[in-house]
């Protein structure tokens, strides 16, 4: 009688070690609808593909370190909501209203990202020498410029809206595809101010050497 409760007992261990190992397989393969593919990222290895075989000149550097200037923002903004929705998504696991299974899926998230932002780097090294160890740097200070200008528009909308009278009329506002659009046509702006930037800077190194 012993023994059968022995191997029931381990039968139910079993069991319920099989349905965790289960679910936590399941988090992985659930974690791509939580966090949907990087746009800027697959438009890159597009221009990569598309120039990758082409012989190296400016025309097609400038492209492609643009392009990757815009991945490592989009990226940078990626860690940034998912660092930023932690400290809360663990309260809410502590407090018992959520599962783990969400923060295993942030954390997951966050490891990928981080794995992102290291091939960023070594994909700048390979144009630029040393380029590596600021491109993250430079990036993360154009998505905070951006942000900035952005929240410094809105309180500029808000105080003109504030001033004017009821009847006033008011700018139209934008749809999401017309706000996606404004903020791409912004990064791409800001990519290519760093890039000129690092051209200016290549430049004056070079007449100084000599």
């Amino acid at each position: 009688m012993i023994l059968i409760v022995f191997y029931l007992i381990a039968f139910l261990c079993t069991f319920v070690f099989a349905v965790k190992y289960y679910n936590s397989k399941k988090v992985v393969t659930l974690d791509k609808e939580w966090f949907p593919a990087i746009p800027e990222e697959e438009q890159y290895f597009a221009l990569v593909e598309q120039y990758g075989d082409e012989e190296a000149n400016a025309q097609y550097t400038k492209i492609l370190t643009s392009a990757l200037v815009k991945r490592a923002m989009a990226t940078i903004t990626r860690m940034w909501d998912i660092q930023k929705e932690k400290p809360s998504l663990n309260q809410l696991v502590r407090e018992g209203v959520v599962g783990e299974n969400q923060l295993q899926q942030l954390t997951l998230a966050e490891e990928e990202t981080e794995a992102k932002l290291e091939d960023i780097q070594q994909e700048a090294e390979c144009y630029k020498d040393g380029w590596s160890k600021t491109i993250l740097q430079e990036s993360a200070q154009l998505v905070a410029y951006i942000r900035q200008q952005q929240q410094r528009s809105a309180n500029a909308s808000a105080k003109n809206s504030a001033k004017s009278s009821p009847a006033a009329k008011r700018t139209p506002k934008l749809s999401p595809e017309e706000e996606l659009e404004r903020r791409k046509a912004e990064a791409d702006r800001a990519a290519r101010e760093l890039i000129e930037e690092e051209e200016k800077s290549k430049k004056s190194k070079s007449k100084k050497s000599k």
